[in-house]
């Protein structure tokens, strides 16, 4: 009888750790004295560069009677949850861990909105500043966007980014959302609400 060959630990330790199973793929196809060099562009594609602030694709989790979708930055520090509550209807939730999240930049930035109209895009959709909610818990600070009741058209994961129209002074790159599962997430996350 033989015994299959399970993969070293090195493998697993690393797939557990968000990089791309296609690595496996390609350290495989090099001989024994060989070595497969990975092209700057391939390690970032492949999740082989840490980049702590940079976020994982979104995934579907169970939540109440229905899923949410979730992205969270490599560090664990910051998330991005949409989903659809009975209570509440469609919302999208920013959280925020971080040592250096700063509770009144963000209620700042909450009031100011867009520099033109004074407004929030959410995923390709508007949200009023009096639809937005600032908490504090004990270990993070909790921004909670409601949806409005129409479908929104999912044309971006990124919160408070200078690329949908917020003034430099309300403007991150800390909240750049994944795009890799964006749309199928976060269309199952929010199909009670719009069907």
């Amino acid at each position: 009888m033989t015994r299959k060959r399970s993969p070293p630990p090195c493998c697993f330790t690393s797939l557990n750790m968000g990089v791309d199973a296609r690595l496996l793929a390609l350290a495989s196809g090099a001989g024994p004295n060989e070595i497969r060099w990975i092209q700057p562009q391939e390690a970032r594609d492949l999740r082989v560069v840490y980049q702590p602030d940079s976020f994982k694709p979104w995934r579907v989790d169970p939540y109440e009677n229905g899923a949410i979708a979730v992205s969270e930055s490599n560090d664990g520090s910051r998330k991005i949850v949409a989903g659809c509550s009975i209570k509440s209807g469609a919302f999208v939730v920013l959280i925020d861990s971080s040592a250096n999240v700063d509770e009144h930049w963000l209620e700042q930035c909450r009031v100011m909105g867009t520099i033109d109209a004074h407004v929030h895009p959410v995923f390709g959709t508007i949200v009023q500043p009096n639809q937005i909610s600032l908490t504090r818990r004990k270990d993070a600070v909790v921004m909670r966007f409601q949806l409005p009741t129409r479908n929104p058209p999912l044309t971006s994961p990124n919160l408070l980014s200078f690329d949908l129209g917020y003034p430099m002074a309300c403007s991150t790159g800390s909240y750049q959302g994944s795009t890799e599962n964006f749309s199928p997430a976060v269309r199952l996350a929010l199909r009670n609400c719009y069907n």
